[in-house]
């Protein structure tokens, strides 16, 4: 046997699916392409941005497109902030619920959920949304068990003190790398057309009207 057939076959052994994992599409044509087909399995992804800049949005595309490609996804709503009529037309499968909603009583515990889903192994796809800031040991922790389970794990949170006001998508572990999506991108593509789904563009807007300026002079 040569050399170069010897080392195929241990890089067979050592990691069978390849060097690249299979990654889950965002919906995002840009984004998918930066991240190199999608959010990878086996690492976690963390997606930040400030309130109203498309990150709850984007989560919801991100849970569609799993389950378009038959992905159980399990979401750990920290903050009790999920509303259920924005995502019930997304658990569209027959046999069985495409996503599964978790709500823990106390949000320091939304970790531990994460944990105990991606430890089951029934869940390619775990989102933690909300949520204390995760200390350096636990997010560790969450990394092996991801990369032990395959599994895509993504940790979402607001952040006040971001810049701007788009969203950053930043993958941790193998082959790193930070995408920024412009605000634009996202709400332009908003999950808005089921009737189920109130379109709540604007809202804010009128609810908050920009003060009228007198004139000078």
């Amino acid at each position: 046997m040569s050399l170069a057939a010897l080392r195929q076959e241990l890089a067979q052994v050592v990691d069978p699916a390849g060097a690249r994992p299979v990654g889950v599409a965002t919906g995002l044509t840009e984004l998918d392409q930066a991240l190199g087909g999608g959010l990878s399995r086996g690492q976690i992804t963390e997606i930040t941005g400030q309130p109203g800049s498309g990150r709850t949005t984007l989560l919801r595309q991100l849970v569609e497109g799993a389950i378009r490609q038959e992905l159980l996804v399990a979401y750990v709503d920290a903050d009790r902030t999920l509303n259920p009529r924005d995502w019930a037309h997304l658990a569209r499968r027959a046999d069985d619920d495409g996503l599964w909603v978790i709500r823990p009583p106390d949000p320091a515990r939304a970790a531990w959920c994460s944990e105990l889903l991606v430890r089951s192994g029934a869940f390619p796809v775990v989102v933690l949304d909300g949520g204390p800031v995760l200390p350096h040991a636990i997010t560790v922790r969450l990394a092996s068990i991801a990369r032990e389970h395959d599994a895509v794990l993504v940790l979402s949170r607001a952040m006040e003190e971001s810049r701007g006001r788009n969203v950053t998508v930043a993958v941790r572990g193998r082959a790193p790398r930070v995408v920024e999506v412009k605000r634009e991108v996202i709400v332009a593509r908003r999950l808005c057309a089921h009737s189920e789904v109130p379109d709540r563009r604007g809202v804010e807007r009128r609810r908050h009207p920009p003060a009228r300026q007198g004139r000078v002079g």
